[in-house]
């Protein structure tokens, strides 16, 4: 997949994201790193956002977080698994627990980060989640 940049010329993306959190400036800052490090990346406040854009849209990795208000992460992530079982799902909050860290685990969350992420562990995660997710052989 390519889009041009600033300077004409064109740019391979590396996949298609779609992040999820219900506070918009950590939608931004997110959308706004994995864009400069090539990802076409797409953005949804909430659970039901979230749903709308995966009907339209064959994404290579969610990164949600945990607390949307509406549902949750991992509601997300069930969600996901239903549609495609190779697409790893990443999971945010600024409320860690091992409970909920191995409940999320348990059904296949690739990852599951700390608020505040840091950018090299966050960019570290995506990259090999992606490079471990399986492609279907033609």
């Amino acid at each position: 997949m390519m889009r041009p940049n600033k300077g004409n010329k064109r740019v391979r993306l590396k996949g298609k994201i779609l992040v999820v959190d219900d506070m918009g400036f950590i939608l931004t800052a997110l959308e706004m790193l994995l864009s400069r490090e090539g990802y076409d990346v797409s953005t949804a406040c909430s659970y039901f956002g979230a749903m709308e854009k995966m009907t339209r849209i064959d994404f290579n990795l969610v990164l949600t977080d945990i607390d949307l208000g509406d549902k949750t992460g991992i509601d997300v992530m069930k969600e996901v698994r239903k549609k495609d079982l190779s697409c790893p799902v990443i999971l945010h909050t600024a409320a860690p627990n091992i409970k909920a860290e191995t409940e999320a685990r348990r059904m296949g969350a690739y990852d599951y980060l700390s608020k505040p992420i840091e950018r090299e562990i966050l960019l570290q995660s995506v990259r090999t989640a992606l490079s471990r997710k399986t492609v279907p052989i033609l």
